[in-house]
């Protein structure tokens, strides 16, 4: 049976352990940085052992006031080398649907994965309800400027076996979290929105897959 995770938090709790170390590629975030309260990074920090970052570019100084600098690593996404690390859990989130070349990004993933590591994947679902239902209102549902591409379950399981990970488990998260003033329109759409979702989890907003190695 599927599940919804209401939140990043809870999708935390539910694939990180105590004992486990982290590495979050694309950590500084777009939306929500590391050092700000409920930001992802943040809650990786305060449940696993051990967590490092990698992006193309973020500050020492706010890192240093909450984790160890030498812990983070400027570079590209798609191609980067963390030493000889192994971990137990990476996760992007958000991140995959930005990229240029998302196999890249997924080869330097599984070789930093140990040989029981989980990586987790969040990414906007492309059939989730706000898509549908933009579909029929205008000639296409909005897209961020920055997005490359869009997926779904059979395009990932496809993606991700052509790069030596395989599916372990394909779940949802009900929202981002974002705060941001809405009209009476969208007040609407996000009340059917969040009765589907209960009955209906395929047409939630983000789609969570985790894949271990093959």
């Amino acid at each position: 049976m599927d599940i919804v995770y209401k939140n990043k938090r809870n999708l935390v709790e539910a694939v990180v352990g105590p004992n486990d170390t982290v590495l979050e590629v694309g950590f500084w975030g777009q939306t929500a940085p590391p050092d700000k309260p409920g930001s992802l990074h943040r809650i990786l920090i305060e449940k696993a052992r051990a967590v490092y970052g990698i992006d193309c570019d973020f500050d020492e100084n706010v890192l240093s006031t909450m984790n160890d600098v030498t812990h983070y690593l400027r570079a590209d996404v798609e191609e980067f080398v963390f030493a000889d690390m192994k971990f137990d859990v990476i996760i992007a989130s958000e991140l995959i649907e930005h990229l240029s070349n998302p196999g890249r990004f997924l080869d330097a993933c599984t070789r930093h994965l140990s040989t029981t590591g989980k990586l987790v994947l969040t990414t906007p679902n492309c059939f989730n309800f706000f898509s549908i239902t933009g579909k029929f209102m205008h000639r296409e549902p909005y897209v961020s400027a920055d997005h490359t591409c869009y997926f779904n379950e059979p395009t990932l399981r496809t993606l991700l076996r052509k790069h030596e990970l395989g599916i372990a488990s394909v779940d949802y998260i009900h929202a981002l979290d974002m705060p941001h003033k809405v009209s009476i329109k969208q007040k609407l759409l996000n009340a059917l929105y969040g009765i589907l979702v209960i009955t209906t989890p395929k047409y939630a907003e983000t789609l969570v897959v985790i894949a271990k190695k093959l």
